[in-house]
């Protein structure tokens, strides 16, 4: 729960805010307690503000890196067509 619950994680996407719920959920059946450690999806996820790290940015779209771009083996280019 506590990595979960960290910053830049429960909230950078829907899936990763339900996990974070979910688990506070689950947990709180297991102790038998009421959770107080749900919380409410932010407004804007991480996820919808920034590209993902293995990808380049183009003018309109994203675009995945190749794996030897990734290795850091190829010049990076312009966007292919």
């Amino acid at each position: 729960m506590l990595i979960q619950g960290c910053n830049g994680n429960w909230n950078a996407n829907r899936y990763m805010f339900g996990l974070y719920n979910g688990m506070a959920v689950a947990l709180s059946i297991l102790e038998n307690q009421e959770s107080t450690a749900i919380r409410s999806a932010p407004e804007t996820f991480l996820d919808d503000v920034r590209p993902p790290r293995n990808v380049l940015v183009s003018s309109d779209r994203f675009r995945p890196l190749t794996q030897a771009q990734a290795q850091g083996t190829v010049a990076r280019t312009s966007p292919r067509e």
